[in-house]
Formats: C-alpha cells, sequence, structure tokens
C-alpha cells in the first residue's frame, strides 16, 4: 500500500473500501482480496502470504496514512489560525500606521502652532515697545517744546507789566498833583489799559497752557508771580 497516496497495494489504484491486514497492508476489499462471489471466511496477502480471518480486517486506511491525514487536518486548522491571526495583526498594524501618521502630522502642527504664536508675542511685544519709546519722545519733545514757549512768553509778559508798572508810577506821580479834568480822565484810562492788558495775558495764559498738565503747573506759577507784580 502507498501510505503517501492512499493507492491500493495489488490494483495501485485509490483504494475502494480499503481493508488493512494485521502485517499492516490495505487493498480493496473486492476485488483485489476477495472475488465478488467469494464466500471464504480467510483472505491472504498477496505480499506476505499471510491468511487472515475476514473477522481481523480493519476498515479504513492504515494508521500511518491516518495519522497523516490527521496530522494534515491539524496543519491546516493551525494555518487557519495563523493566517487569521497574521490578518487581524496586519490590520492593527495598518491602523497603528495610521495613528502615527497622524500623530506626527499633529505634532509638525503643534511645532509650527508654536513657533508662529512665538513670533506673533515677540512680534507684539517689539512693536508695543517702539510704540512706547516713540510716545515718550513724542511727550518730551511736546513738553520742551511748551516750556520753552512759556518762557518766551513770560519773557514778554514781564517786560510788558515793567513798562506799565513804569508809567502806572509816572501817572501816580502826576495824580498828586491834579489840577484838571483832563488828567483825571488819563488816570481813569491807564486804569482801564492796565485792566486789558490784564485780560489779554490771562487769556493768553489760558490759550498757551490749556492742553499740557506739567506746563500748567508752571505757568500758574509765572502768571501768579506776573499779576502780583501788576497789582501792586
Amino acid at each position: 500500500m502507498d501510505f503517501e497516496a492512499g493507492r491500493c497495494a495489488l490494483c495501485k489504484k485509490t483504494a475502494t473500501n480499503p481493508q488493512t491486514l494485521p502485517c499492516g497492508c490495505t487493498f480493496c476489499l473486492y476485488p483485489c482480496l476477495l472475488p465478488d462471489d467469494a464466500s471464504t471466511d480467510t483472505v491472504t496477502c498477496p505480499f506476505c502470504f499471510i491468511e487472515t480471518s475476514t473477522m481481523l480486517l480493519e476498515p479504513g486506511i492504515p494508521e500511518p496514512l491516518q495519522f497523516i491525514q490527521n496530522t494534515r487536518d491539524e496543519e491546516a486548522e493551525v494555518r487557519v489560525r495563523v493566517e487569521t491571526k497574521l490578518s487581524e495583526l496586519r490590520s492593527q498594524l495598518d491602523i497603528l500606521d495610521t495613528l502615527t501618521s497622524d500623530l506626527l502630522i499633529l505634532r509638525t502642527k503643534q511645532v509650527s502652532l508654536k513657533e508662529n504664536l512665538k513670533q506673533e508675542v515677540n512680534s507684539a511685544s517689539e512693536e508695543l515697545l517702539q510704540q512706547a519709546v516713540r510716545s515718550l519722545g513724542t511727550t518730551k519733545n511736546t513738553g520742551n517744546a511748551t516750556v520753552s514757549m512759556i518762557n518766551m512768553f513770560a519773557n514778554t509778559v514781564k517786560q510788558q507789566v515793567r513798562k506799565l508798572s513804569e508809567e502806572r508810577s509816572s501817572i501816580l506821580e502826576r495824580a498828586k498833583h491834579l489840577d484838571s479834568e483832563n488828567d483825571i480822565d488819563k488816570l481813569v484810562s491807564f486804569k482801564e489799559e492796565i485792566t486789558n492788558v490784564r485780560a489779554n495775558m490771562e487769556f493768553a495764559f489760558v490759550e498757551v497752557l490749556d492742553e499740557d498738565d506739567d506746563s500748567w503747573i508752571y505757568g500758574v506759577e509765572v502768571r501768579s508771580e506776573i499779576f502780583e507784580h501788576v497789582s501792586t
């Protein structure tokens, strides 16, 4: 019997109703072991010449072939399980590759967003710093210009006040010797002139110092000094 091919040892064909003898050989029951019309109770192996009772015949393929068949079935089952497991692992590997790719993209975007945010913060900070410097420079220049203008104006006003004071002293001196109505009219006119000058100086100070608090404080001190001098 060819165990690998499962053929009958006598007819060399696939065994039909195979029967295994105690010697281990397997043959077709009919007609290789027994004629179709045989009524004998014993069979003889054509190779081993061992006579065996038909009661001792074992139907089916021999144990070696059965073992091979069982082994092949088990291998097939194992192969199916392994292929199924491999398929699952491939699917999980594909998912892992996809997740890894997505994670790499997200990390790249995170780094890019972080750099962009850092650049925006630095740019905004630099811009605010430059604006602050420009504002300080403008304020300083404006303050210096305002103080210079106030000093110039104060000097002019002081000169006018000095001149008016001299004229007032002269009129007051002459007023001691008033002899006519014309002299009185001159004194009244001079008083009105002093009042107008005082009002004009007040308006000028308000107009110049209206928008600058520091200059206003300085201007009030100068103005108070001048008007105190005028009132005396």
